[in-house]
């Protein structure tokens, strides 16, 4: 039987928290984002550890500034992001500048005459990219390192942000660093980071420099994921938009079970195997925001129930009303999630997940090992 609930009258809030109940009281999106709000809350409260996955331009719009208060209030402990997103961070932290506009009044050929780029109503300051290019390839030059995990190689940038650009506490890279909050990308290559990289190897090549080049592993990724997911007491997913990041977070669940758990699991690691519930795979919670709608087939559209199916979800996420779908722009949408958030759930001690992440690698080869002996 579904439930149902008496609708009353609704009236204009005065104050914050009078916003948010009447958002729990209301329908459609703005119901469904009061919805999300008492999700956030139980994820908070079960010592969840929160996955954010952030696709779309996040980062030029200023949207940064959220990850990093999260991360000071210890309310996400891992980021899985775009390419783009990281690359745009890199502006806040080297001081080029990004400018609102009119995108229905810009003119698109003046501004490639004069080489600036648009998002929508962002415009890019014609030095932008070439900084962000100039900036890594220098540091990236100095490396010599081979083959690194995606988190590894933004955690090292993140360090060098903050020791050596003049606006470093604009990043949330380098937030991320000084937190020890792990971020992974996918796609590092579709990006201007990512380009600069691949040219950069091809120089070492080219000009036989005699060097490790450095390369971004996405395979030591899933094995870091993996043992995240493994040591969780329970694990959530805010999703931002959908994309590639949100699969690449989500694919977890269905690999712990098919490549990790085995019938001894929990008394061979009875101490790091700490997740109350029987089913090691599938998220507890899970909260997404997007635009994109199921009926065109994408991955970002893709329902709760969907996930269901692939077993990213556990069963009892939707039996217990732990997922949440919002269809919003998310700046629209996020502003009024983490205010409530913040104030509902405050501070809480920061995981670190990234100062461990090494212990936390180790387990989940050993785990690996154990099930195919």
């Amino acid at each position: 039987m579904h439930k149902r609930r008496k609708v009353e009258l609704l009236r204009i809030p005065d104050t914050k928290e009078e916003i948010f109940k009447t958002l729990q009281a209301s329908r459609t999106q703005g119901g469904k984002l009061g919805e999300a709000m008492k999700v956030a809350k139980r994820m908070h409260e079960a010592n969840a550890t929160v996955f954010m996955s952030v696709a779309g331009a996040v980062t030029p719009a200023g949207g940064g500034g959220y990850l990093i208060d999260l991360m000071h209030l210890g309310l996400i402990d891992v980021i899985v992001t775009t390419g783009a997103n990281i690359t745009h961070d890199l502006h806040f932290a080297l001081g080029t500048p990004l400018f609102h506009c009119d995108p229905h009044t810009v003119d698109d050929f003046e501004l490639q005459k004069n080489h600036e780029e648009r998002i929508y109503d962002i415009i890019l300051d014609p030095n932008c990219l070439p900084e962000v290019g100039k900036f890594i390839r220098k540091w990236i030059r100095g490396l010599n390192i081979g083959s690194i995990s995606s988190s590894e190689f933004i955690n090292k940038l993140g360090w060098k942000l903050f020791r050596s650009t003049p606006f470093y506490m604009k990043s949330f890279v380098a937030h991320a660093a000084l937190c020890g909050v792990p971020i992974y990308c996918a796609a590092p290559s579709d990006s201007e980071i990512g380009m600069n990289v691949a040219i950069e190897e091809i120089d070492d090549i080219v000009l036989n420099r005699g060097k490790k080049s450095l390369r971004i592993n996405n395979s030591l990724d899933l094995l870091e994921m993996a043992g995240i997911f493994l040591t969780a007491q329970s694990t959530g997913l805010i999703v931002i938009g959908g994309g590639h990041p949100k699969n690449y977070t989500t694919q977890n669940s269905p690999a712990i079970k098919e490549d990790y758990v085995y019938p001894d699991i929990r008394k061979d690691f009875p101490i790091q195997i700490r997740r109350e519930s029987e089913d090691l795979g599938g998220l507890d919670f899970m909260i997404k925001i997007s635009t994109d709608v199921p009926h065109f087939g994408g991955c970002s559209g893709a329902t709760e129930s969907e996930n269901l199916t692939w077993n990213k979800l556990k069963p009892g996420t939707l039996h217990q009303e732990n997922g949440v779908e919002v269809n919003a722009d998310f700046s629209l949408a996020l502003p009024i999630l983490l205010s409530y958030i913040k104030t509902c759930v405050g501070n809480l001690p920061q995981k670190a997940l990234y100062h461990k992440i090494e212990e936390i690698k180790q387990l989940a080869k050993a785990v690996r090992k154990k099930r195919i002996e």
